[in-house]
């Protein structure tokens, strides 16, 4: 995630901001509320474009990843030359200092899942190579790095 993120930081992350229930439990304990549908629902939003997010692969024993989200649930992502394009319109994103020159895609993200990428772009593994990630498996918002 460098230049946002080195190697030796710390960092804290928000596990609140996407804090996810099952609308069923809910009208268990609130019986006056009319709740629809079965899949789980974010408290406050689910992630959204340019956060960076703490995520696991399959089993969080095997480590951590940090990346930024570009990708939302029905956007169609392309990498051309080191550009991004959502929707094909291209991202400003003035967090990457240079740009790769690969070019993948295009990729449409699918329901409850995000395209993450690593600000370091030609020497990351992201959705470039493993494809879009479910929303299950992230834990939370990069916060504050020290």
């Amino acid at each position: 995630m460098e230049p946002t993120l080195h190697d030796a930081d710390y960092l804290l992350a928000n596990k609140l901001i996407y804090l996810r229930f099952n609308p069923k439990s809910l009208k268990e304990w609130l019986t006056f509320i009319n709740v629809e549908g079965e899949a789980p629902v974010f408290a406050c939003h689910p992630p959204s474009q340019r956060d960076v997010v703490i995520f696991s692969r399959e089993n969080p024993a095997t480590g951590y990843f940090v990346k930024r989200v570009v990708g939302e649930p029905g956007d169609l992502v392309e990498v051309r030359r080191g550009q991004i394009f959502i929707n094909g319109t291209a991202l400003d994103e003035p967090y990457i200092t240079a740009l790769s020159k690969d070019s993948s895609g295009p990729a449409l993200v699918p329901t409850h899942s995000h395209y993450v990428l690593g600000d370091n772009r030609s020497a990351s593994s992201d959705s470039r190579l493993w494809g879009p990630i479910p929303e299950e498996s992230i834990m939370g918002r990069a916060w504050v790095s020290f």
